[in-house]
């Protein structure tokens, strides 16, 4: 028997007008995702002529979803944009915050060889002009285990008129929040499952 009381339309219906009261730009995400169909693969058979067999020729098309196929692929939307995107940005974070932040400290002559008491380069040893050969002495580096600012450029610096538009800072979320996500989109996926109900399930 059917595992809900509306149709997967209607489903569509009300998640987009949902979606849509809080972010209308998500919603085009949404159905330029769903509008851009499916590629099948079609087999047309003809029947052959003159004693010779039917031939059978295959070839791709682009077909619409259906409206359950539509629904699914507007809450994989939905999960890439509220759960996928900040799990990126909390590894991000992850991986960052053990990496120190420097340049050298100061560098040094490196050790030449000497004849008798007088240095000589390795330039002069091999006929070459005298050039410092410098090394480095110690890294002075900093920030190792401790969170970073991440951010990214909204507006590049090769923009003719540019509108000072603020760089866009990621911020990682908490476990509780993201464990709340998941429940959201787990519920919600059921909620549009449109299988048949196995028997004996309570509605």
């Amino acid at each position: 028997m059917p595992r809900h009381e509306y149709t997967p339309r209607q489903a569509l219906d009300a998640l987009l007008e949902k979606i849509t009261s809080i972010s209308p730009e998500l919603v085009e995400h949404i159905r330029r995702a769903i509008d851009a169909g499916k590629d099948v693969e079609m087999q047309i058979e003809e029947p052959g002529r003159q004693g010779k067999k039917a031939s059978k020729h295959r070839y791709r098309k682009n077909e619409p979803f259906t409206d359950e196929e539509a629904l699914k692929i507007a809450v994989d939307v939905l999960r890439s944009h509220l759960l996928e995107t900040r799990m990126f940005v909390s590894a991000a974070h992850a991986d960052f915050k053990e990496v120190g932040l420097g340049e050298p400290e100061e560098k040094k002559r490196r050790s030449e060889p000497t004849i008798g008491q007088q240095p000589v380069s390795t330039q002069a040893t091999l006929g070459l002009p005298d050039e410092p050969e410098l090394e480095n002495v110690s890294d002075h580096v900093s920030g190792k285990s401790l969170p970073k600012t991440i951010e990214i450029e909204t507006e590049p610096e090769t923009v003719q008129e540019k509108t000072n538009r603020p760089d866009l800072r990621l911020e990682p979320l908490d476990q509780q929040t993201m464990r709340s996500l998941e429940e959201l989109i787990s519920n919600l996926r059921n909620l549009t499952d449109f299988g048949e109900k196995p028997h004996g399930e309570p509605r």
